[in-house]
């Protein structure tokens, strides 16, 4: 069901199986019960208890709530991200403007798209030196001659003849 402009119905809502788009707003207490899914871009005032799914947009998304958000175990929250950096998500304000997690899971959807890999930790490098141009082979990046004493390769002695 897609609920859209101002509603003005009064009393509780229970999403007890399918989905419930709020695209508009509503002035009710909303409680998603285990067979049900609430989302929308629009405003609940009143408090949402979640013990289904809640899955903000529809599509990417925001589901504003002007009073409390409360996810209980067993309950899931859905986002979807695309490759722009846009994701779904709930904004709780308003009084007492308060969410609660007593647990459920978060499952993540990334939509189609070329996603940008984030930069992974430094490597490490040898810091230069005239002298390693001297080495016979190559010192591993985690090996760093001291600094205070160039490296110099021992001498091999010649065996004397007999």
């Amino acid at each position: 069901m897609n609920l859209t402009g101002t509603n003005t119905y009064t009393g509780p809502t229970t999403v007890s199986g399918g989905r419930l788009a709020i695209n508009g707003s509503i002035t009710s207490n909303v409680t998603v019960g285990a067979g049900g899914n609430l989302g929308g871009t629009g405003t609940i005032t009143g408090t949402v208890n979640n013990n289904g799914i809640v899955a903000p947009g529809n599509s990417i998304g925001t589901l504003n709530v002007s009073g409390s958000y409360t996810q209980a175990a067993g309950s899931t929250y859905q986002v979807e991200t695309n490759s722009a950096g846009q994701a779904d998500r709930i904004n709780v304000s308003g009084a007492p403007g308060t969410a609660t997690l007593n647990g459920g899971t978060v499952t993540l959807t990334a939509a189609t798209g070329v996603y940008a890999s984030a930069p992974g930790p430094p490597r490490p490098t040898r810091p230069p030196s005239a002298a390693s141009s001297t080495r016979a082979s190559p010192v591993p990046a985690a090996i760093s001659p001291p600094s205070s004493a160039p490296w110099r390769p021992t001498p091999r002695r010649r065996a004397r003849p007999p």
